[in-house]
């Protein structure tokens, strides 16, 4: 079984076993700033006990415009941040994309220019 370091309400870290795999997905195109803050704002999020978070970035352009940005995050972020290409540009492919990134009990999509309270999950 997977296990994930859990912290309980006084922030002491404990070994429990993993109870739900929660992903956020992030469709992005052309829009770094927004990016950054959403990025942001997630590695400030009070996630729930004995759950594993991952975060799926989808950069809707082909060139790969937002990887600088999903680089700086990925180096402090307390989630691991999985980051793709959807070449062709369409909101649909890019979030079919996001889903396409593997299994999971939860999926939340949210848009790159929106940023969430510690306390969204």
């Amino acid at each position: 079984m997977d296990r994930v370091n859990d912290q309980t309400s006084a922030g002491v870290p404990t070994d429990a076993p993993i109870e739900r795999r929660i992903a956020i997905g992030i469709a992005t195109y052309c829009r770094p700033s927004g990016l950054d803050r959403m990025l942001a704002s997630l590695a400030r999020i009070d996630a729930p006990q004995r759950c594993a978070i991952e975060i799926r970035v989808v950069d809707n352009e082909a060139g790969g415009s937002a990887r600088p940005v999903i680089e700086r995050h990925a180096a402090s972020s307390p989630w691991p941040i999985r980051y793709d290409i959807e070449p062709i540009q369409n909101i649909a492919r890019a979030r079919n994309r996001i889903i396409g990134m593997g299994p999971c009990d939860l999926l939340s999509i949210i848009d790159d220019d929106e940023f969430v309270d510690p306390d969204w999950l």
